[in-house]
């Protein structure tokens, strides 16, 4: 199983990962008005709301194997964490991350 503090790391770099994201969209909607601190507050907001579902649902998947061996279900090892590793990098990071990518493209190419 992917321990806790591997699954917080995670959690940790998808946080950061939103935040610049969040940043760098303030930045480029306050380039044609003033800055807007609730843009970054309710930006901040989401990532934390994102990176506690993100660790419930990991900790739901971490836990599912428990849970379905009480009923005589044996799922192989390994497959949890390949779940996680799917859900975690293939999506939230894609998404954040090409979403800062498309602003930093923006923002050096003069824009904004």
């Amino acid at each position: 199983m992917v321990n806790i503090t591997t699954t917080l790391y995670m959690i940790l770099l998808l946080g950061i990962t939103v935040l610049i994201n969040t940043i760098l969209g303030v930045l480029i909607a306050s380039s044609n008005k003033e800055f807007n601190i609730k843009k970054l507050l309710y930006g901040i907001l989401k990532s934390v709301i994102v990176a506690i579902c993100l660790f419930l649902f990991t900790l739901t998947l971490e836990l599912l194997p428990l849970v379905l061996s009480k009923v005589n279900i044996q799922i192989p090892d390994g497959i949890p964490e390949v779940i996680e590793i799917v859900v975690t990098c293939l999506t939230a990071y894609k998404k954040y991350a090409l979403d800062c990518f498309e602003k930093f493209k923006l923002i050096l190419n003069g824009t904004i």
